[in-house]
């Protein structure tokens, strides 16, 4: 992690470009690329001096001082003269114009005065027509052109700069910094871009999926003194496979989550009804429980938690508890029973025993036998949930154990055998509080929006506490969860991940502490 964080100074400087702040229109900037010039990506700051003042508070908050800051781009490009920090800025990515060629970058700054750009570049005029200029910069030789209604727009490429023309609209945007991968975009588009941006050893081939499904996505980044938020709103390709699935009626809301208040490591909860996860769901549910087709079709919900370790090490490990709903809960339990008769090395014995007026499966998969202890993916996939976090029983075979029971219209598996853990759990209903609506991760929800299909919760608070101690670093009193939603809107599927501050603030600490420790060696 240090290697990658350590990258600071470049960071800062290059990706000043992607942060910035306020509600509002995207000024006129982001109009020279809708008069006709199709451009593969862009990337829009709706406010130079907004961009500063979010970054200083998110600073403030996370103590991280290199996080980056859009005044510094302008420092370090030599551009600061002469640039209206109260307006948008663009950079544009455009097609190569030939196979062999790369990408063409435009840059779009609004001005107070294009002469004292000019100036500072000790640009000179090729072409007083179009009003162009040609200067060097770093070693390179760049164009610029003066365009009509104060901005100056600058390329390694002249034609480019020539052929901008503006249709003088305004895009209304609801986040400070839109990425926008146009018309599918490309790989080599956004590469083109991050590499522009300093940040071009991130991982873009995992956008290559997503791209090739997708007529548009947008990126939308939003910094402020409690978190920073990243939206991700993808139109399906025509014809594609996910097109078709986003619009009409949207089915029955996402409920609470269907477990009780727990110290929680790991929580999901989503609709397994909606015809976009209607493909997924047949996979998942394949690889995950070894429920047939058939069987899957049933199901309505899914939910997840994996529970805060009481320690690091032994017999006191997470427990881990999966909530399956459907019109009928019988027929899923039934449909689980069936999976694992198939499973090699899983047994089942239905109705083994009572635990407060409720009859428990007892389910139990055999213990790791290869040469390097690696445990096997038993029972279709439902011994790797239970043994990620359950106990090796006592008994002779070190087999893993866990349970399944029907309550309240759902079917749970835990691996929770016995104790208040499974108590709390088969004693949950309706009338319960879940844990979705208690201490920090209530109120980070109500901010991220309830209205998702799928929500994600991740709580960092118990695992570090086990690390703060030997590190000697002092944690926030109250470490949020960071939470995620994935929804679908009319003809567009949205992807929320919320990060908060003190999450930021408390992986900078630890970062700061391995990278001192790396130092040393």
């Amino acid at each position: 992690m240090s290697n990658l964080l350590g990258r600071g100074t470049r960071i800062a400087i290059g990706l000043a470009s992607l942060l910035a702040a306020s509600p509002g229109a995207i000024a006129d900037a982001r109009a020279w690329l809708s008069g006709g010039t199709a451009a593969d990506a862009v990337l829009t700051l709706r406010s130079i001096d907004e961009a500063d003042n979010a970054m200083r508070s998110l600073v403030r908050s996370s103590e991280i001082d290199w996080l980056p800051r859009a005044s510094r781009l302008l420092e370090a490009t030599n551009l600061s003269t002469g640039t209206d920090t109260t307006r948008s800025m663009v950079i544009a990515v455009l097609p190569a114009p030939h196979a062999e060629s790369l990408p063409r970058i435009v840059t779009i700054l609004p001005t107070r005065s294009s002469d004292q750009l000019i100036d500072a570049f000790d640009a000179r005029r090729v072409d007083e027509a179009t009003d162009l200029y040609s200067f060097s910069f770093a070693g390179r030789e760049y164009h610029g052109r003066v365009l009509p209604d104060g901005h100056f727009a600058i390329s390694a490429d002249a034609d480019t700069l020539v052929s901008l023309a503006t249709d003088n609209s305004e895009t209304d945007s609801p986040a400070p910094v839109r990425l926008e991968l146009l018309g599918g975009g490309s790989i080599a588009s956004l590469n083109a871009l991050l590499t522009q941006a300093g940040a071009d050893d991130l991982p873009t081939e995992a956008f290559a999926p997503i791209l090739r499904q997708a007529d548009g996505v947008i990126f939308d980044l939003t910094p402020d003194a409690q978190s920073l938020r990243a939206d991700v709103l993808i139109t399906p390709l025509d014809g594609g496979d996910l097109d078709g699935e986003t619009g009409g009626d949207r089915p029955e809301t996402l409920g609470p989550a269907p477990f009780p208040a727990t110290d929680y490591v790991l929580l999901a909860h989503g609709r397994l009804d909606h015809p976009l996860f209607a493909r997924w769901t047949k996979t998942l549910l394949a690889d995950t429980l070894g429920l047939a087709e058939d069987d899957s079709k049933a199901l309505q919900r899914a939910s997840l938690l994996i529970s805060a370790p009481e320690t690091l090490f032994g017999s006191g490990g997470a427990t881990v508890s999966l909530a399956l709903e459907g019109e009928d809960p019988q027929s899923v339990q039934a449909a689980v029973r069936q999976a694992l008769s198939r499973a090699d090395g899983a047994t089942l014995e239905a109705g083994a025993s009572s635990r407060v007026g409720v009859r428990l499966d007892h389910l139990r998969f055999a213990a790791p036998t290869n040469a390097n202890g690696e445990r096997p993916n038993l029972g279709g996939g439902i011994g790797g949930m239970l043994l990620g976090g359950g106990r090796m029983d006592p008994g002779a075979d070190q087999s893993i154990a866990g349970r399944m029971f029907t309550r309240n219209g759902r079917v749970y598996l835990t691996s929770a055998t016995e104790g208040e853990k499974l108590d709390r759990l088969i004693a949950f209903s309706d009338r319960t509080t879940s844990v979705e609506s208690t201490g920090p991760l209530n109120t980070w929800l109500d901010r991220l929006g309830r209205e998702q299909d799928v929500r994600l919760a991740l709580n960092i608070a118990p695992i570090v506490k086990w690390f703060a101690g030997p590190a000697r670093i002092t944690l926030p009193e109250e470490i949020a969860p960071v939470v995620g939603g994935l929804r679908t809107e009319e003809g567009v599927i949205r992807a929320t991940v919320l990060v908060p501050a003190e999450v930021i603030k408390t992986l900078e600490q630890f970062r700061r502490v391995a990278s001192s420790m790396e130092r040393d060696r």
